[in-house]
């Protein structure tokens, strides 16, 4: 049974039915979808992300190990974010954020 139709099944099963059977918490947590009422889609260099609703830019730059790095542009939806804005610039759903780490070479 495909994972989908496993959540979808074991909303109808009573609460004894998990005392009776094999399957643990962990198991049946896995099948079940993220919550999602406190989170938004974001896409982060096209790669598809939860965060907390309330977030800001810096916060999921510190989330994802970058905040910290040096020679970080980042662009939100095409436009691009100064590093004084980053505390301030809330994230809405499916904002498109665009990360480039500028490197040394030749």
């Amino acid at each position: 049974m495909p994972a989908k139709e496993k959540v979808m099944s074991l909303s109808f099963l009573p609460s004894s039915y998990f005392l009776r059977s094999h399957l643990s918490l962990d198991k049946i947590l896995d099948v079940l979808p993220p919550d999602t009422t406190n989170h938004i889609t974001v896409f982060v260099n096209h790669e598809k992300r939860l965060v907390g609703k309330d977030k800001v830019l810096n916060q999921l730059l510190l989330e994802i190990d970058l905040l910290t790095k040096k020679g970080i542009a980042v662009a939100l939806n095409n436009e691009v974010i100064s590093k004084a804005k980053w505390e301030v610039t809330e994230l809405n759903p499916n904002d498109n954020i665009t990360v480039i780490h500028a490197t040394q070479g030749g």
